[in-house]
């Protein structure tokens, strides 16, 4: 994976594949922002992690982009309407790859049809391997 000195890297990661991966890219000296989807899981990543955390609004039809260049997405999917909505409001922000990361067997077609550019399947909490 290459990363351009200008991008940021964006994550969701209330699963615990996603928290390892968040891990990883801090050890790697990656730079990424943590998606999160209400004010609770806002808190826990910012009492967690110093990375800045991007909260969106899912009754907004197109919330504001950060104030960054977005580069890849890495989403742990948690649930079908919450990834959706991920992967809609993260495609409005970047051009660049999607990747949705899922423990269900069979991959959910309709997260390509809304630009996720991959769906992984991994049943592992190491997701090193996507970087």
């Amino acid at each position: 994976m290459s990363v351009e000195d200008d991008d940021v890297i964006i994550v969701s990661a209330g699963s615990k594949p996603g928290r390892s991966f968040i891990k990883t890219l801090s050890m790697r000296d990656l730079p990424f922002a943590i998606l999160v989807g209400s004010a609770q899981e806002r808190k826990e990543m910012e009492r967690l992690y110093t990375e800045p955390v991007i909260q969106v609004d899912f009754s907004e039809q197109a919330p504001e982009p950060p104030d960054f260049h977005v580069g890849q997405v890495f989403l742990f999917e948690e649930s079908l309407p919450v990834c959706c909505k991920y992967i809609q409001i993260c495609r409005l922000w970047t051009c660049k790859p999607i990747y949705v990361i899922s423990e269900r067997s069979k991959p959910r077609l309709i997260y390509r049809g809304l630009g996720a550019t991959h769906v992984i399947y991994s049943r592992g909490s190491d997701c090193s391997f996507l970087l």
